[in-house]
């Protein structure tokens, strides 16, 4: 439990990165939304802003995100104010914002995690994926090593599997159904991640020491019906 508790304070610093003029004015109306729900700012970003009240200890701990071209407070799904249900690795970009949620129950066996997208404008969730491709009956400790999200929703990450050192990389596109895994191993570097640098959008990362590269989607996309 433990373990899974520190990997999810870490907060990519793809997040911190100073909001653009043109923003200044919606980033105040989400500070002073942050401030009538008594939270604080959390961490800040280019498009976005995360705020956090109460704490683990209480067992009220709420996160919640700002959409500076929307500025109201959405409360991210699914949280337990920090019993069971922890939340890190926010990555924003335009209108969306991918996160690691880990569960973590004291009686547990396995702390088990997932890749979560919402958008921000909709307001809504529109994806949650296995941190690490795995079976339903296989119990495994997986955790999201790195995050890589487009403005359109499209994301990368890279989860680990505890249990074997094994690293998955895997990709969607914004609504697709299911991700797609475009490599494995345990040589895969865990925060190799970047952006390809064409006009087709795409990802690379490394295995082995060697730099790799696929489309978002993957290779197989299945679209949600």
């Amino acid at each position: 439990m433990m373990r899974a508790f520190r990997l999810i304070l870490v907060v990519m610093a793809a997040l911190l990165v100073a909001a653009p003029a043109s923003h200044a004015a919606s980033s105040k109306q989400c500070k002073r939304a942050v401030s009538k729900a008594k939270a604080k700012v959390f961490a800040k970003g280019r498009y976005t802003l995360i705020a956090r009240r109460g704490t683990e200890q209480n067992l009220n701990l709420t996160y919640f995100a700002c959409l500076y071209t929307k500025p109201q407070l959405y409360k991210l799904p699914g949280q337990n104010g920090g019993d069971t249900e922890f939340y890190g690795r926010f990555t924003g970009s335009g209108n969306f914002l991918a996160y690691q949620h880990v569960n973590s129950e004291q009686a547990a066996t396995f702390t088990p995690a997932w890749l979560e997208v919402v958008d921000l404008k909709r307001r809504k969730r529109i994806a949650q994926y296995d941190a690490f491709p795995s079976a339903p009956e296989d119990e495994k400790d997986t955790s999201v090593a790195q995050i890589l999200l487009e403005r359109n929703g499209s994301v990368a990450w890279i989860g680990l599997d505890f249990d074997e050192k094994n690293y998955s990389v895997q990709t969607a596109l914004a609504g697709q159904a299911q991700p797609a895994e475009v490599d494995r191993g345990t040589d895969v570097g865990p925060t190799s991640l970047r952006r390809g640098v064409g006009t087709t959008p795409t990802f690379s990362w490394t295995r082995g020491g060697v730099r790799k590269e696929a489309a978002y989607g993957g290779p197989t996309v299945t679209p949600t019906p």
